[in-house]
């Protein structure tokens, strides 16, 4: 059976949910975008926080929407229009990883049966965004099982007329450097990024790309079959998107850390239209990953 008790941390609620029999503890954070950052199986950690970083800055396993990754100088266009996002990447200008991950989510049910628990939350945009003048509502369940943990994502345009959107979620994975040579996916195209983190082009590439760890990674790939797989301390992780077409991978240096992304597009989508989508009134827009381990 699942235990689920409210903690106040620093100022701040998390939402923790152990099975002692399962070996399982997951950290959840309903004011920071429903965020889940920490989990650990049979005590060892699978996703944390890295060291000495603050959320804030490195948005530890952010749901991003209604965009992911960059918009380039936090301005884009749509039907005619030009919006002016917020730039909170202040070192480039640019706007970054969407509107939601520093909301604060509403949870409104937990249940569990058998082995499973399950979290459902949601969130309600008020349309008074900073360049981002829609309305929407994000639904988002946590389903945690024996040997897997899977993310439910729902988005609902609520207002009168269309919207862009991209979506992800920025998980960082405990990965020590055999771990980090082990990470295998099929790629189709990789994105040519810029210095400062924005896509030009998408590439052709082999199949199955040769990582250097020993440089520091930041790059995003268009994945063949949206499966991405590693092993770890005697566990085999598999990552299964639906929806999520990219992965973005970005080591931390100095650290045992790998953020493995499940997006839906590279950076500046709203710009270059790569994987860009497009929400009409009333649409319901659904999609998951899943991350298992044996």
């Amino acid at each position: 059976m699942y235990k689920l008790e409210e903690v106040n941390s620093e100022g701040q609620k998390l939402l923790r949910l152990i099975n002692p029999v399962l070996g399982i503890e997951a950290l959840i954070y309903p004011d920071a975008g429903a965020s889940l950052q920490y989990l650990s199986v049979a005590g060892k950690e699978v996703i944390g926080l890295p060291d000495l970083w603050a959320y804030d800055s490195c948005y530890a396993s952010a749901l991003l929407f209604p965009f992911a990754n960059r918009i380039e100088n936090a301005t884009y266009s749509y039907n005619g229009e030009t919006y002016h996002l917020t730039a909170n990447e202040g070192e480039t200008g640019h706007a970054i990883h969407g509107l939601v991950a520093k909301s604060v989510f509403t949870m409104e049910k937990f249940e569990q049966k058998d082995n499973e628990a399950r979290l459902e939350f949601s969130y309600t945009s008020s349309g008074k965004d900073l360049g981002f003048p829609f309305l929407f509502e994000f639904k988002l369940v946590y389903l945690l099982g024996p040997s897997y943990v899977k993310i439910e994502l729902q988005f609902l345009n609520t207002g009168h007329q269309s919207f862009p959107f991209t979506f992800g979620w920025h998980p960082y994975f405990r990965l020590d450097a055999t771990s980090k040579n082990t990470i295998r996916f099929s790629g189709v195209s990789k994105a040519l990024i810029d210095e400062s983190g924005i896509t030009r082009s998408m590439v052709l590439q082999d199949s199955n790309p040769v990582l250097d760890w020993t440089k520091n990674i930041d790059d995003c790939f268009l994945l063949n079959d949206s499966i991405v797989q590693w092993d770890s301390k005697g566990s085999n992780y598999n990552l299964e998107m639906d929806g999520m077409d990219y992965i973005q991978l970005f080591s931390v240096p100095g650290q045992d850390y790998v953020a493995i992304e499940p997006v839906s597009a590279p950076s500046n989508s709203f710009n270059n239209e790569i994987g860009l989508q497009h929400l009409e009134p009333e649409r319901i827009f659904t999609s998951f990953c899943k991350l298992s381990w044996t």
